[in-house]
C-alpha cells in the first residue's frame, strides 16, 4: 500500500506529440465479447496484460490456483505471462469489455479482481472502444492517456479501505472540497494532536494528509471535466483550487495532460 501511495501521482507523462506512442503504455487490442453457452477458454497466457470488465452476467476464472466469480461491475486483471482460464455461467452469460495493453506502471499494485463501484474503469473502456473508429494517428495519445488513467484507477481501487482514520479523513475532505482545508482541520476531525495525526496518517498511506486531499481535489476536478460543460474556473472553484491556472498546472504536473485536452 505504501509503495502505491508513494507513486499514486506517477501516472505516465503525456508530453509527446499526439501521433507518438506513450513511453510507458502501449495499446495492443480491444474487444467487446458476449459469452455463449459452452464458452470455455482453457488455460492460456499472453505477453501483454489484459483488463476484463464484466458489463452484465457473470463468468468464472481461475488464476494461480484460485477461482474467481466475476459479476457485473467486477474487473479482472491478467498480468502478462499469468496462466488463466475462463468459463461461462450458463444462467447469466457475461458480456465483457476487454483491453490488452503493455506497460509496467502500477502492475504490481493491481488486484486480480476489483470491484469497479464508481463505474470509472468501465467508462474509460467504453471511451477506448469509441475511439477505435478514429484514425490511428488521432487516437494514439488519447488511447494511451486513457490506459494510464485506467491503470492508475485500478491501482487506487486496490488500496485498503478499512482504516477508520484514513476513511474519516477522506470522507471529511470529500464533503469540504470546495472549502479551505488545513492540517489543523483534519487533525481536529480525527480527534488527534496534529503531529500524532500526521505521523499516523503517513504511516498508513505513505502520503501526508494534505497531499491526499490534493489527490482527491484532482480526482473530483477530473470527474467534473469529463461529466459537465462547466467552465474550468467553475470547476477549479468547486474542487478547491485557487484558480483555473493552478488547476491546469497541477493537472500537467500529476496527470501529464491539460484539463482542456482531457475534455
Amino acid at each position: 500500500m505504501v509503495a502505491l501511495a508513494r507513486n499514486i501521482y506517477k501516472i505516465a507523462v503525456m508530453k509527446k506529440r499526439a501521433a507518438e506512442p506513450h513511453p510507458d503504455f502501449s495499446f495492443v487490442a480491444y474487444a467487446t465479447i458476449t459469452h455463449h453457452r459452452g464458452w470455455r477458454y482453457p488455460f492460456h497466457r499472453h505477453a501483454h496484460h489484459e483488463v476484463i470488465a464484466v458489463e452484465s452476467g457473470a463468468m468464472t476464472v481461475e488464476m494461480n490456483g484460485t477461482l474467481y466469480r466475476a459479476r457485473a461491475g467486477d474487473v479482472l486483471f491478467y498480468r502478462a505471462g499469468m496462466a488463466h482460464k475462463e468459463d461461462a455461467e450458463v444462467k447469466a452469460l457475461a458480456t465483457t469489455l476487454c483491453l490488452s495493453y503493455s506497460g509496467e506502471a502500477f502492475v504490481g499494485e493491481i488486484l486480480p479482481q476489483t470491484k469497479d463501484r464508481s463505474g470509472r474503469v468501465r467508462q474509460m473502456l467504453r471511451w477506448i472502444h469509441d475511439d477505435m473508429n478514429l484514425p490511428a494517428e488521432s487516437r494514439g495519445a488519447r488511447g494511451t492517456a486513457l490506459i494510464a488513467a485506467l491503470v492508475a484507477e485500478l491501482a487506487f481501487l486496490a488500496q485498503p479501505r478499512d482504516d477508520p482514520l484514513v476513511e474519516g479523513t477522506r470522507r471529511y475532505a470529500r464533503e469540504h472540497l470546495a472549502e479551505k482545508i488545513t492540517l489543523d482541520d483534519l487533525a481536529l476531525q480525527a480527534g488527534m494532536s496534529k503531529y500524532h495525526y500526521l505521523r499516523r496518517y503517513h504511516a498508513l498511506t505513505g502520503l501526508t494528509p494534505m497531499l491526499d486531499v490534493r489527490r482527491q481535489r484532482l480526482e473530483h476536478a477530473r470527474n467534473l471535466i469529463v461529466s459537465t460543460s462547466w467552465p474550468l474556473r467553475v470547476i477549479a472553484d468547486r474542487a478547491g483550487f485557487n484558480t483555473e491556472f493552478h488547476l491546469a498546472k497541477l493537472f500537467r504536473q500529476h496527470l501529464g495532460i491539460t484539463p482542456s485536452s482531457l475534455r
